[in-house]
């Protein structure tokens, strides 16, 4: 074999390793993308005592597009007695989207195993619920 064969195979050799590498490297990145991830929630009610909790666990995996799908899981508990009862909700676009029925009396809670599609962002949160009226207070805010 003369110089110019060896480098030739030596050219190909490194280039082949080289695709394989870069190959490996970005098929690594794309798994990273499509692996599950999740997170914990703790919310509470706004008002003094705070007489709501919700506690969840959202796991998801891209959906196309920006948009996510996955499961929220966990409680909400009434915590105070105090004529309310409360409430978890997910979000649904412009929407609140109720996770279960209202806890109450106080010790009462709830446990959700509920699924989303499609949102560009899963968030829960828990709300006092006057159930005489059915008005919300204190919620606390998207988490």
């Amino acid at each position: 074999m003369n110089e110019r064969n060896i480098l030739r195979c030596s050219l190909k050799a490194v280039t082949t390793v080289l695709a394989v590498s870069l190959a490996g490297a970005s098929s690594g990145v794309a798994q990273e993308r499509t692996r599950a991830k999740q997170r914990t929630v703790k919310a509470y009610t706004t008002d003094r005592e705070k007489g709501g909790l919700l506690t969840a666990k959202i796991s998801w995996t891209p959906d196309g597009q920006g948009a996510y799908k996955g499961r929220i899981q966990g409680k909400y508990e009434d915590r105070q007695e105090d004529g309310y009862c409360v409430q978890g909700f997910k979000t649904g676009g412009q929407n609140r989207v109720p996770l279960g029925a209202t806890a109450c009396p106080k010790g009462q809670s709830i446990e959700f195993d509920d699924a989303f599609a499609h949102v560009a962002k899963a968030a829960v949160e828990v709300c006092r619920v006057n159930n005489k009226m059915h008005r919300l207070a204190n919620c606390s805010g998207w988490k």
